[in-house]
């Protein structure tokens, strides 16, 4: 009989696609797999693969007002009736907010559980005037309970993982690294393509603020003709941010060289309009509050998604990115029209060659940084934490 998988997920999972990627590989190993999870409640809705291997129990979006609270009992008892009807091997949480779901879920049914946290909780805050909400509060105890007693925790990189063990101690199960890197069907070949420097194209998708898009783009683009910059993303909520690069754009008679491609739902769509660009755009927060952003080397699937569609890096400095730098693209000020515009510079001149940083990129992707490499040692323990149940 078929070990079972019950995943977990507090929102919509195919917004997430290191679980997508997660189910495929799940599935290609003997697990059937079933997954409790959300609609989207915004205005951008991602699509699952066509061939999604795992069963869906989709409940609705999260209300408003009082309503949460019994959304919140309907999801955990809905876990629960799961866990119990498919009799399930392992319960797998991939986020915080849905942790009392899987918890109950995995007592009731005296699963093994793994636990895998995309997004770390920001450090409490600095002044004691200002508490966190109950329901944080709740979910961070119950965080570092799991994180203690889970038998499988995943993180997307060291940094991330040292940080949890410094709040929670030392956990009785195993820990992993793992990346949120892209699967090796979705690889582009070698581009064989003509590259034009003087027509630089520079791409950015996900989801929308300024700090990773910053209207220092827009002035730097002004200052370098030629280069054109598209973006497909989406704002959770609406598109105020969109617009004002839009208007800036138009300001500064560069609104033929910033082109918004919407919000694109289907993912094959989405690595198809990337592999028309040559330069990928990552920037994020250089603040160490904000652990989410500071540590994201590993955790930006965005950039996996760029190296392997052969595209070279614009990211943001700091030392999170040592290992993408110099081979695979340059880091900037994201903050200094000057800096980012030095950067598109060199790609233009050909001081530096985007085209071969990019072929790297997708070299290496091809070599060990995909996720059918990057998931093997999630399966192999959960194959030896389950014989040891046994």
């Amino acid at each position: 009989m078929k070990n079972t998988v019950l995943i977990v997920h507090f929102g919509d999972v195919a917004a997430f696609p290191p679980v997508i990627h997660a189910v495929a590989q799940l599935a290609q190993n003997g697990y059937s797999v079933q997954l409790l999870t959300l609609k989207s409640s915004d205005n951008f809705a991602p699509q699952y693969p066509a061939d999604f291997a795992a069963t869906r129990q989709l409940l609705p979006a999260m209300p408003t007002g009082w309503r949460k609270l019994l959304h919140w009992f309907h999801f955990i008892a809905k876990a629960a009736q799961l866990a119990l009807t498919h009799r399930v091997s392992w319960v797998y949480a991939s986020d915080m907010r849905g942790l009392p779901a899987a918890c109950l879920a995995r007592t009731l049914s005296g699963a093994r559980m793994l636990y895998q946290e995309h997004d770390s909780p920001d450090p409490p805050p600095e002044n004691p005037k200002h508490r966190e909400p109950l329901q944080q509060r709740i979910l961070g105890a119950l965080r570092q309970r799991v994180l203690r007693r889970a038998d499988l925790v995943l993180l997307p990189n060291i940094d991330r993982m040292r940080i949890a063990r410094a709040q929670a101690g030392v956990g009785r199960g195993r820990d992993l690294v793992l990346w949120n890197v892209a699967p090796a069907h979705e690889l582009q070949n070698a581009r064989n393509d003509t590259f034009a420097p003087d027509a630089l194209r520079l791409h950015f998708h996900g989801s929308m603020t300024p700090s990773r898009v910053p209207l220092a783009l827009i002035d730097a683009l002004a200052l370098v003709p030629g280069i054109v910059f598209q973006f497909a993303s989406y704002e959770f909520r609406g598109p105020v941010h969109t617009q004002a690069l839009l208007d800036r754009a138009a300001s500064l008679g560069v609104q033929d060289r910033v082109i918004f491609l919407g919000a694109i739902e289907a993912r094959d769509a989405l690595i198809q309009a990337t592999r028309q660009a040559d330069v990928g755009l990552a920037f994020f927060s250089t603040s160490a509050r904000n652990i989410n952003h500071y540590y994201m080397a590993g955790a930006s699937n965005k950039v996996f998604d760029y190296m392997g569609a052969g595209l070279a890096l614009l990211l943001s400095e700091g030392a999170q990115w040592a290992d993408y730098i110099p081979a695979y693209g340059q880091c900037v000020d994201a903050n200094s029209v000057d800096s980012i515009a030095a950067a598109l510079r060199r790609w233009q001149s050909r001081e530096l060659d985007a085209r071969a940083q990019g072929e790297l990129g997708r070299q290496k992707i091809a070599e060990s940084w995909h996720f059918e490499r990057c998931y093997a040692p999630v399966l192999t323990a959960l194959e030896t934490i389950q014989a040891k149940k046994r």
